[in-house]
């Protein structure tokens, strides 16, 4: 069940997000031959396991979407665990930006690793480096860490569905997915279960 995809154009590879499996696999796109290896999880096992530590050890639960950061960086969206990775690619380390495992969109503040996110399903980034990510009924944003990216030392914001969602289309809002940030800076976000398209417009 692929879901996500994320090319680096510099390496001439594809990342796939192969959720059924429970892992991330990479894709050469310049070879005549179809050819894939697993970079993140173990297939057919899904765990909360590996959050912060070797990416060998790592372990996902459904993962949905992947985002390319301006460092190169792979972001995951480990859906079921509720949690957003980082897979620093030079060192193979595993660094957990936001999630801790509860499924639950609650509370703003940094470090943005320790607010959790309920079922991330999409990542986008603006050219400021801040994070954006969808979860069950809301988006959040998570601001570039003392490194220069979102790395769960910077903060995390709800700027959709914060509570008391009693205005539309927050009120019916349950199954965001993908996002997307346009060059005006309008953020578009998927409503999957009530088939919206729903436009975010800073002020």
């Amino acid at each position: 069940t692929p879901t996500g995809l994320a090319l680096d154009s510099a390496a001439r590879v594809l990342y796939v997000a192969d959720s059924g499996n429970h892992v991330v696999r990479v894709v050469p796109v310049d070879t005549s031959t179809v050819s894939s290896r697993t970079i993140l999880g173990v297939a057919g096992q899904n765990a909360l396991l590996g959050g912060d530590g070797p990416a060998a050890n790592a372990r996902l639960d459904n993962p949905t979407a992947l985002e390319l950061a301006r460092d190169q960086s792979l972001v995951i969206a480990d859906t079921s665990n509720n949690r957003v990775l980082r897979l620093d690619r030079s060192s193979n380390v595993v660094h957990t930006i936001i999630g801790d495992g509860s499924a639950s969109s609650a509370g703003t503040g940094r470090p943005s690793r320790v607010f959790p996110v309920h079922a991330p399903a999409g990542l986008a980034f603006d050219d400021f480096d801040n994070l954006y990510v969808t979860s069950h009924d809301t988006v959040r944003l998570v601001t570039p860490g003392p490194s220069g990216f979102a790395d769960g030392d910077g903060s995390v914001f709800t700027i959709y569905g914060a509570p008391p969602r009693d205005r539309f289309p927050m009120s019916v809002t349950h199954c965001l997915s993908g996002i997307h940030v346009a060059p005006d800076a309008k953020v578009y976000v998927l409503d999957a279960c009530q088939g919206f398209l729903i436009a975010l417009e800073r002020r």
